[in-house]
């Protein structure tokens, strides 16, 4: 095998194709990790929006209301 074939060079460093396999996974875990985030936020803020846009999600006209 030639040196592009192994996954260690001679220093020891792991090859350019082993980092973009971790970058990657770090890319993807914190992109998850900040729209669990988001979701929970939203969820949590849902109340005041209600309140701000004067609005009871509970009432049964209430989807009524924004069309028509």
């Amino acid at each position: 095998m030639t040196k592009l074939h192994t996954a260690r060079n001679q220093r020891g460093s792991a090859a350019p194709g082993d980092r973009y396999k971790w970058v990657a996974l770090a890319n993807t875990t914190a992109s998850m990790f900040m729209a669990t985030l988001d979701g929970s936020i939203v969820i949590i803020a849902l109340p005041a929006i209600f309140r701000g846009i004067h609005l009871d999600p509970l009432a049964p006209a209430a989807s009524a209301t924004c069309c028509g």
